[in-house]
């Protein structure tokens, strides 16, 4: 089946009266700001390492990774963790609340996938690996009837549609109560919310232990579980991106150093070297000989 590209679209808000569906795949040059809208949004991952913001949680994706994001929910792709020269790539389906309700009038079960997402805002789902798969072909053969309209063509998008809710509420209905997923998924959510949320303040893996009533094993393992690095390697990328941030932003080194997190200059400048390759100030010339400074 041919596959159909779109490029990004900065919009946020849909044309069409029913839904919309897009198969992105580009470089992550492009990144939507924080944003809300009135509709539903199924996000479907193609690639691993992708971190979301939604609400109060940042959720880390893996390649067969679905979110769902419940109307009126601040969201947004916070950070990108993807291997160099990776296309960006994911299925983005928007539904308005209306078209969604003709679905449940058929059956009120349909529903069930954006109650349990009501509650935080968003729900993140992992599937097994050949329901992702049965998922991006019926996404991809509905991109393709909504491109290129065909006899009866409205009754198979409609058909396409259902069987996608239909599966995803399967999906969400045995995975759900899973005691061993839920639990730890929780904790790492708001383990990696804090970190974002407290970058500049004491981020031992006592400090955090204490805060979330948890032994220093316990958030280790969790972590490493869905990260594949240890939770200092986490904390200690965050702020040499922040620096780097600030820096390019014009910021002294100095300034850039404290308002990343680093507790003084020396353990700023060894970080930095041992990761980069290079001092923080041989990166600041770099930076404004790109600006042409």
């Amino acid at each position: 089946m041919k596959r159909v590209n779109d490029y990004f679209r900065y919009r946020q808000y849909m044309k069409a009266p029913d839904f919309e569906v897009y198969d992105y795949s580009e470089q992550p040059t492009v990144k939507a700001n924080p944003h809300t809208h009135e509709f539903y949004e199924i996000y479907l991952a193609q690639v691993d390492g992708i971190e979301i913001a939604a609400g109060n949680n940042i959720y880390t994706l893996r390649k067969g990774d679905l979110i769902l994001f419940y109307p009126n929910v601040l969201h947004y792709p916070y950070r990108l963790n993807l291997k160099e020269g990776e296309p960006y790539h994911r299925i983005v389906f928007w539904c308005s609340q209306a078209y969604f309700n003709k679905f449940v009038e058929q059956d009120i079960d349909m529903n069930y996938m954006w109650q349990m997402a009501e509650k935080n805002g968003a729900l993140h789902i992992r599937p097994d690996a050949s329901s992702s798969k049965l998922l991006y072909s019926l996404f991809l053969r509905l991109i393709d009837e909504n491109k290129k309209p065909d006899m009866l063509s409205h009754t198979m998008t409609t058909v396409l549609i259902g069987e996608i809710l239909v599966h995803i509420n399967r999906i969400i209905f045995h995975t759900n109560y899973t005691p061993k997923y839920a639990p730890t998924t929780e904790l790492f959510n708001n383990v990696l919310y804090y970190i974002h949320t407290h970058l500049t303040e004491d981020l031992s893996l006592d400090t955090l232990a204490e805060h979330f009533y948890v032994t220093k094993g316990y958030i280790s393992r969790i972590f490493n579980q869905y990260m594949d690095m240890s939770i200092h390697q986490y904390i200690i990328s965050l702020r040499l991106e922040e620096a780097c941030s600030l820096i390019q932003q014009g910021n002294s080194i100095t300034l850039a150093a404290e308002q990343s997190g680093f507790p003084d200059y020396s353990s700023f400048f060894r970080t930095f070297k041992k990761n980069y390759g290079t001092s923080p100030k041989e990166y600041q010339t770099a930076v404004d000989a790109k600006k042409g400074i």
